[in-house]
This record gives C-alpha cells, structure tokens and sequence, in this order.
C-alpha cells in the first residue's frame, strides 16, 4: 500500500515508523527495491509515502507481536 494516495493523504511527504519492540515481522518494500526492514527495538524507517513507495507490513510468528508507533510529516 501506499500512505499519501487520497485527498486527505496528500499533504503526507514523510512516513515515520518507529519499531518498539523486537519482531520477526518487519515492513516489505516493494518499490523502488525488494527490501525487508527487520523489526528490532529503536529502529526508525523514514521514507516518502507516495505511490513510488509501495510497502506492507509483514506477519510475525512471535507471541508478544509487533509494535509499531508511526507518524507523518505533512506540509499543512
């Protein structure tokens, strides 16, 4: 998916993922390369929401879940 592809998105031009725990879940990349960002504790991913940036999260197996606290920088 995408995070800048409504009216209502559009002003999004920063996504902000900060990983709060541990996980073998991560977020998947799809555009504009195949790369897998692993979930570890502390970890920041910043990068643009638009459609050029395809991602999703990925499933974890472990019984304590992923947690996850995300954020955007907007122009308004």
């Amino acid at each position: 998916h995408t995070d800048s592809s409504r009216e209502d998105t559009c002003q999004r031009y920063l996504a902000c993922l900060f990983y709060l725990n541990d996980s073998d879940g991560g977020t998947e990349f799809v555009e504009p390369s195949q790369t897998v960002v692993i979930a570890k504790q502390g970890r920041l991913v910043m990068f643009p929401p638009s459609w050029q940036w395809v991602h999703r999260g990925m499933p974890c197996t472990n019984k304590n879940g992923k947690y996850i606290l995300s954020t955007y920088l907007s122009f308004i």
